[in-house]
């Protein structure tokens, strides 16, 4: 599985490299030598290679110096303070004049000449705002007009947060090292990256062995997609309740019992307060019951309660409206910590009323919702993960980039897109967790395997449909098709 590294752990990987006998020498020849045979690709006939002064910067000169020696004029453009310069940049850069390779002064640099330009500027310990004379290079950068190839992280973009810079670099390429850092992964900064190549070099991979961050990919999905046996029935794949909808909110339980139901959980009853029978016209294998009100009230648990106490899975809060807290609260003191438990939508807030909860629990908020229980989100990475690990719980936090954590572990979600951007995705997607948590996988497990499905299917969709008419519905009917993937593969 790909892993995820913050800055301080990059560092340490390189160091911890460098302790067992590769030097730093030969990593930055590997890395220059990856950045050069992706430059070498596009056929340049001239390349400008700036250098900043840490090691980012010797990447760049060393590049300067593989493109010259193999026939593509490379200049090389300083950028560094005259003090602080790193072993590596100064190294390389005698090892350059001995090769006669260009070295620039800005003021005779016509930016808009060059074919390429690599952006070796700053690398993975940038933070907080860009100096004056930095933001003037990369103001020339972005406005050459050149093809740009960043080195590690676009200058001016925080590996850890994915914060940018106004100033920051847009590549058209990232380069990065064996693995790939946070702030690729986050908004703003995935804009800066263009696209992402990892390039393997000799790092000590053991090292990855303690990372706990990872990106969900297609392999993710396909080690996680639980088995179906030819001597089963339909209690062999869990029991899904889904108390859900009001009567202002009628569709959100409907696809609760969808998601859930076409991602194979065994049984799938849905209770609402108000009329959400349309949910047999799209599956009349869901168990459908309604109360007749609309909204639920706490008196509603006694009708309820073996319901509750049957299920295996519990879904609860999806379009239950603003005035359900105390039905909420008492629904909870029903629930067994052998049951797991999806808490949607309006059903969130009450988590904050649990210190450190003993039930299985997995919340799903958006962003909005997250920021309303978690007072201090300031970065949704970091923020998630303490969330989970103040409460004992699973948070799967949706954006644009999807952060599902559970303070152990934590796994990242770029396919999201404006597809998924409509009343209903979430509601999906609650459900569709549910019906996999049903089928044994845990409440992380089942977020990250339904999180892969709803965004693949969606994107899918869209490369027909476009991401303007693609509905939740839509992905609820084609979610087969990237489960089969997944079981093809």
């Amino acid at each position: 599985m790909m892993k995820v590294l913050t800055a301080c752990q990059t560092k340490d990987m390189d160091l911890q490299t460098i302790q067992k006998g590769i030097s730093l020498d030969t990593l930055i020849e590997q890395a220059a030598y990856s950045v050069f045979e992706i430059a070498a690709e596009l056929r340049p006939r001239k390349v400008l290679c700036v250098a900043g002064s840490g090691n980012n910067g010797a990447d760049s000169i060393c590049t300067a110096r593989i493109l010259t020696n193999n026939s593509i004029q490379a200049d090389i453009l300083p950028v560094a303070p005259a003090k602080n310069k790193s072993a590596g940049y100064i190294k390389q850069m005698e090892i350059a004049r001995k090769f006669n390779v260009k070295i620039l002064e800005d003021k005779e640099t016509q930016y808009d000449s060059y074919d390429i330009i690599i952006d070796g500027i700053t690398g993975t310990g940038f933070k907080g705002d860009m100096d004056n004379e930095t933001a003037f290079f990369a103001d020339k950068i972005n406005t050459s007009g050149a093809t740009v190839i960043s080195i590690d992280i676009p200058t001016g973009v925080d590996s850890d947060t994915g914060l940018a810079d106004e100033h920051a670099v847009y590549a058209d390429i990232t380069v990065t090292f064996s693995v790939v850092k946070i702030g690729h992964l986050l908004y703003p900064g995935c804009r800066h990256c263009g696209k992402i190549k990892v390039a393997d070099i000799s790092i000590d991979k053991s090292y990855l062995d303690s990372i706990t961050r990872y990106l969900i990919t297609a392999d993710t999905g396909k080690a996680l997609l639980p088995r179906r046996y030819g001597d089963s029935n339909k209690y062999s794949y869990g029991r899904v309740l889904i108390l859900a909808s009001s009567r202002l909110y009628p569709g959100a339980g409907i696809l609760n019992a969808l998601g859930a139901f076409r991602s194979g959980a065994g049984l799938v009853k849905l209770i609402t307060p108000a009329d959400s029978s349309n949910v047999l016209s799209h599956e009349p294998g869901i168990i459908y019951r309604q109360l007749n009100k609309s909204n639920f009230e706490s008196s509603d648990l006694k009708e309820i309660e073996q319901d509750i106490k049957a299920s295996d899975v519990i879904l609860i809060g999806s379009g239950l409206g603003k005035n359900c807290d105390t039905f909420i609260k008492d629904a909870f003191r029903l629930f067994s910590p052998k049951q797991k438990i999806v808490v949607d939508a309006d059903a969130i807030a009450v988590i904050n009323d649990l210190d450190r909860s003993e039930l299985q629990i997995i919340i799903t908020p958006h962003t909005g919702e997250m920021q309303r229980v978690y007072k201090n989100l300031k970065n949704n990475l970091f923020g998630a993960e303490e969330y989970a690990a103040a409460k004992n719980i699973t948070v799967m936090l949706k954006d644009s980039v999807t952060v599902i954590t559970d303070a152990k572990k934590t796994y990242i979600n770029t396919l999201g897109s404006s597809a998924l951007s409509k009343g209903g995705s979430g509601d999906l997607l609650a459900g569709i967790t549910a019906g996999f948590a049903a089928q044994g996988l845990d409440l992380l497990q089942s977020a990250v395997l339904a999180s892969y499905i709803t965004y693949k299917t969606a994107s899918s969709l869209a490369q027909e449909m476009t991401e303007y008419s693609v509905s939740p519905l839509m992905i609820a009917n084609n979610i087969y098709k990237t489960i089969k993937e997944l079981s093809d593969k």
